[in-house]
């Protein structure tokens, strides 16, 4: 049994398979494909090639779907190996997604620093900020 997942779109026995397809091979030369891995009543479309044979398209769930649904669900998170803790103690770190909050008056908010300010904030001489 070996499992690979396509880089490149490929043609397989006469069938295109997208990127990103899990392809199953069985010790008895059986293919299994599965390119969409939404369920559908509780199922996933699995392709499947008999050797000498046509691609047939069926809806099954079984131990070899399990098997390519966590090979597939495995490279899908990706683990992320930066400290943000420590990021955030360095005093000249471009610190990110820091957003406006609503506050009482003459509390200054982030949008009201801006060089050009928010449609709904213009600057004007007529507008006394008290």
């Amino acid at each position: 049994m070996r499992l690979e997942k396509l880089v490149h779109a490929e043609y397989l026995h006469g069938k295109q398979f997208p990127v990103g397809t899990v392809i199953l091979r069985l010790d008895n030369k059986t293919e299994l494909a599965i390119s969409d891995f939404h369920f559908q009543n509780g199922k996933i479309e699995v392709f499947y090639y008999k050797p000498f044979g046509k691609w047939k398209r069926t809806f099954l769930r079984n131990e070899h779907t399990k098997i390519m649904y966590d090979y597939y669900c495995k490279g899908k998170h990706k683990k992320s190996f930066c400290n943000f803790e420590e990021l955030m103690k360095h005093e000249r770190v471009h610190k990110k997604g820091g957003g406006g909050k609503i506050s009482p008056t003459q509390i200054v908010t982030d949008y009201e620093c801006r060089k050009e300010p928010f449609h709904d904030f213009r600057r004007s001489m007529y507008v006394q900020y008290n």
